[in-house]
């Protein structure tokens, strides 16, 4: 995707045999990488909102524990306690897994995004204006 978005199509153009070929192969080649990308984001937004079900999961359920490890201290029950504090470590860890995962998802949609918008301004632009191109050439 980046490749695409970094081309400079017009000196492209100069190089090539049979530049409305090549401008037509660019234009479609190009469409074929943003439909990708949007399903690509797609899955991305999908599992972002996996993570926060997970996260929103883990969270309720060490809450839950913390209170049970806070009632088993009063109630002086060493093996409720440890239950209870096992329990909560492994949500904390549960949490903190899907809150990373869902920052590097994130990441990676916001860098899509980015090549996906200078793809679209170079479609839109090619693709509307393909006559006007290949009368320079």
């Amino acid at each position: 995707m980046k490749y695409y978005a970094d081309i400079d199509v017009m000196s492209y153009l100069k190089m090539v045999i049979s530049p409305q070929t090549s401008l037509e192969n660019y234009v479609e080649e190009t469409s074929n990488i943003m439909n990708t990308a949007n399903s690509f984001l797609l899955y991305l937004d999908t599992q972002k909102q996996n993570f926060v079900q997970k996260k929103s999961s883990c969270d309720d359920v060490k809450s839950i524990a913390d209170k049970n490890f806070s009632l088993a201290v009063k109630d002086i029950n060493p093996a409720n306690m440890e239950k209870n504090l096992k329990l909560s470590m492994e949500n904390e860890k549960c949490s903190v897994e899907a809150r990373i995962n869902y920052n590097a998802y994130e990441r990676m949609q916001a860098q899509i995004k980015y090549y996906y918008e200078i793809l679209n301004k170079k479609y839109d632009y090619f693709y509307n204006y393909k006559y006007d191109v290949l009368s320079l050439f």
